[in-house]
């Protein structure tokens, strides 16, 4: 596995500084705040023109469910939709591993530099590490979730290549994922340097640790005697209690959230993925694009019949989908509206409210009536459900919420042992590591333990 520091060759030249990590001519630069504060800006790169804007993150977050049909190219993804021909070198999945790796390691880059800063303001300093460590966290969360016992690496490797990469443990992944968000949360501002929408604030740090806490309770994991699932919901319900002081908002119509209006300053948007202007009205098209998978791919009418139920006026499946003879297409990351080419919200404030519910069942119904009737419906749930019968609403609500952003199937991932609770949805993706992870790559070549032509995935 080669950790070489990520030299992205375009870098939103007109929202975040570009810098050349590579130049050894700028190492004493680097010992200034705003040399370290250019490198940072490579932690950025690929969330938007690579994970949110080409097929590669999508592709591997929502396909092997049958939601999605392709076209007349069924070949195009084949390996993803249906498992067919995956193999260690499957494109999408070896650029999303490589693609992580290469910005931890300028993560890493600045994390660990922090220490030799001699000039500039060390209160900017402190935003720059933090902003490293959230999206340190970022990346190692995408890996562990889809990748399973990945290798955990801390510091700044410039071209060694770690020929025998030692797995980590899933407990270990995690704690470094939280350790990272608790830390970069407390030092974040609640608006973004330099008032800057592409960079990470103090809610974004905060909407990913929920987020974390509920992907590794999943695993059974704990914190000093205490369930993730608790800590969950206790980040969760913060988020939601002061939202206002978290400079976080929950719109009163669901239509807003991904309205052309709100798209390059979203209230309910905690964490986003930014186009090349952030902030500006311009659009500088290039190699910017919204997300492709979309442009081949197309949602099944019935299933988003029976997602959405018959007869019902859900406002996610008005606002979000258009049906023209007899085909549907996703609104949200469509490659003919201009809007969609600019902002990805990677995280909204409606997630808490459904990781809280579903780390604690018991309040479910009142968390999903502070939110469910903006989408103008209510919850089916009676008041006093029980854990079953929640997760089961939940999961439902997860699917309509977030059909499209990849997050859905990790959610499914999480509650896989709760078989009562999935089977009402009419889900069949069997608990097997060959479904529920990703082969690694090729390069990792100490997992030579072959499984019906896979890498296996230790949990």
């Amino acid at each position: 596995m080669a950790l070489a520091i990520c030299t992205a060759a375009a870098m939103y030249s007109c929202s975040l500084d570009e810098y050349n990590p590579s130049d050894t001519s700028g190492e004493g630069e680097l010992k200034t705040v705003e040399g370290l504060k250019n490198l940072g800006t490579y932690c950025y790169s690929p969330l938007y023109d690579q994970m949110f804007s080409a097929s590669d993150y999508l592709a591997v977050a929502e396909t092997g469910t049958d939601l999605w049909l392709t076209q007349n190219n069924k070949t195009t993804l084949q390996q993803l939709f249906y498992y067919e021909g995956l193999t260690t070198s499957t494109n999408a999945t070896d650029k999303l591993f490589s693609q992580a790796y290469a910005c931890i390691n300028t993560c890493n880059a600045v994390i660990n530099r922090a220490a030799d800063v001699t000039e500039g303001d060390k209160n900017v300093l402190k935003v720059v590490v933090a902003e490293a460590k959230c999206l340190r966290a970022y990346y190692y969360l995408v890996l562990v979730t889809n990748y399973g016992n990945v290798t955990l690496v801390t510091t700044e490797s410039t071209d060694t290549k770690i020929m025998n990469p030692t797995r980590s443990s899933q407990e270990e992944i995690y704690n470094l994922i939280i350790t990272d968000l608790q830390e970069a949360a407390a030092d974040l501002n609640t608006t973004p340097m330099d008032g800057n929408y592409a960079r990470v604030t103090k809610k974004a740090a905060l909407g990913l640790l929920a987020r974390a806490y509920a992907q590794g309770a999943g695993e059974g994991l704990s914190e000093n005697g205490v369930s993730y699932w608790q800590r969950a919901k206790e980040v969760a319900e913060d988020l939601i209690a002061n939202m206002a002081s978290y400079n976080a908002y929950l719109y009163d119509d669901v239509e807003d959230v991904w309205a052309q209006s709100n798209n390059r300053n979203n209230k309910e948007a905690l964490f986003i993925a930014s186009g090349p202007q952030a902030g500006t009205d311009a659009f500088t098209y290039g190699s910017y694009g919204a997300n492709k998978l979309f442009t081949f791919t197309f949602c099944d009418p019935n299933k988003l019949s029976d997602i959405y139920g018959q007869g019902t006026r859900d406002l996610r499946q008005t606002h979000w989908f258009k049906t023209s003879w007899g085909t549907s297409y996703l609104l949200k990351h469509n490659a003919d509206l201009e809007y969609a080419k600019e902002k990805v919200r990677m995280i909204t404030l409606a997630e808490m409210y459904y990781i809280a519910a579903e780390a604690h069942p018991a309040e479910a119904y009142d968390l999903l009536e502070e939110i469910l009737p903006s989408r103008e419906i209510h919850s089916s749930l009676p008041v006093n459900a029980g854990r079953t019968e929640v997760l089961t609403e939940v999961l439902k609500e997860y699917r309509k919420e977030y059909i499209g952003d990849g997050q859905f199937f990790y959610a499914y991932k999480r509650l896989i042992e709760e078989e009562a609770a999935i089977l009402p949805l009419g889900i069949n993706i069997p608990n097997e590591n060959k479904v529920l992870v990703w082969p690694l790559p090729q390069d990792e070549i100490k997992y030579g333990d072959r499984e019906s032509g896979i890498w296996k995935t230790e949990k």
